[in-house]
């Protein structure tokens, strides 16, 4: 007995759906503090564990200039969700040994958000433009006529 399996071609599926992701944004990651002691991090991490904050540390990296003439800190920065920054900064407010390198968002930042931010600008310099060349266009024309 011989078991056949039809393939994806032969059942007329040979297409494939495709996903657009071209307004989306997933990197919602800021850079929310620097910790240069390790127990000081262990702290930190507890803390924003307890508040339900997820985060991630990356190691810092120094220059060949500071390792060479021993200026060397090893230093770690902590990289949270935008959306938590507000909570975060409660949570951290009487920390000591943190040096906080994020603010608050005002709003969540896209690409699209930000065309779109640049297109309006755009705009309004055509208008502020075709508008000082009208008074400009008028003004000589006044003159022409007076003369």
């Amino acid at each position: 007995m011989c078991c056949y399996v039809n393939s994806i071609e032969e059942q007329g599926r040979d297409h494939v759906s495709s996903i657009l992701l071209e307004d989306q944004y997933f990197d919602s990651e800021v850079n929310f503090c620097r910790v240069y002691a390790t127990d000081i991090l262990q702290y930190l991490e507890r803390i924003l564990l307890r508040g339900g904050i997820s985060y991630f540390v990356k190691e810092e990296n120094s220059s060949f200039l500071s390792k060479l003439f021993s200026m060397h800190r090893s230093g770690f920065i902590v990289r949270i969700n935008c959306r938590d920054m507000e909570k975060a900064m409660y949570l951290t407010e009487n920390l000591r040994g943190i040096e906080i390198l994020g603010r608050i968002p005002e709003e969540e930042w896209t690409p699209r958000r930000e065309r779109l931010w640049r297109e309006e600008r755009e705009r309004e310099e055509r208008y502020y433009y075709r508008e000082s060349e009208w008074r400009d266009q008028s003004y000589y024309y006044e003159r022409t006529q007076r003369a």
